[in-house]
């Protein structure tokens, strides 16, 4: 997603032809994090879209060895070719087209949406990491530094892509694994309550999970 205020994202309403709901089924939430161990750190770049997706292709069910922030550029670079948006003189890009340049990557055979935060609590559970894009906050910046918590107070400073690789029944936590390194919030992750996950994606959020993951020969 872009770095700087103002941007709107344009929804490609062919998603929702693509729900997730249709895989999770009728499944009860239940407390999971999926092991990613890959820090990667876009820096002072816009590829945040580019380095989420790395980062869910490097976590299990299947983890993509050897993934680089080079990669992650390639990524980000690829999803300005294939997002909506007109052109590619613009800051960020969608995680659309981000999903897509993993998919062309043989990374996954495809991916579904989540359109609400309880869809997102299932399958984060069940079926694997998923990559958001969601309005990003001025004291989003800084998680607590003993929890690690973010609330989306603060004045809007843009929009950021980042995986979201558990969640906790018992706490109502997401847990987010960032992009800004591992001196960021507690070893490059974050904690976001559900409540404040359910406020971000009525925002124009976007909310992807890759599926049929795979390596490619």
């Amino acid at each position: 997603m872009t770095t700087f205020s103002g941007y709107t994202p344009i929804f490609d309403e062919r998603s929702r032809l693509f729900s997730i709901t249709e895989l999770i089924g009728d499944r009860r939430p239940r407390s999971y994090t999926w092991r990613c161990d890959l820090h990667l750190n876009q820096k002072k770049t816009s590829a945040c879209t580019g380095f989420a997706v790395c980062h869910e292709a490097a976590a299990d069910p299947v983890p993509v060895p050897k993934l680089t922030a080079a990669i992650a550029q390639e990524v980000y670079a690829r999803a300005k070719k294939l997002d909506q948006y007109y052109g590619e003189n613009y800051a960020g890009s969608s995680v659309l087209g981000a999903i897509k340049a993993g998919a062309e990557r043989g990374w996954y055979a495809s991916y579904r949406w989540a359109f609400s935060e309880y869809d997102l609590r299932i399958a984060v559970g069940w079926q694997g990491p998923a990559v958001i894009g969601i309005p990003w906050t001025k004291d989003m910046r800084t998680p607590d530094t003993k929890t690690g918590v973010i609330k989306p107070t603060g004045v809007q400073i843009g929009r950021h892509a980042l995986m979201v690789k558990g969640f906790n029944i018992t706490t109502g936590m997401y847990r987010l694994h960032n992009s800004y390194g591992t001196g960021w919030g507690l070893g490059g992750d974050c904690y976001l309550h559900y409540t404040h996950m359910a406020q971000l994606l009525k925002q124009q959020g976007e909310c992807c999970i890759p599926i049929s993951r795979k390596l490619k020969k």
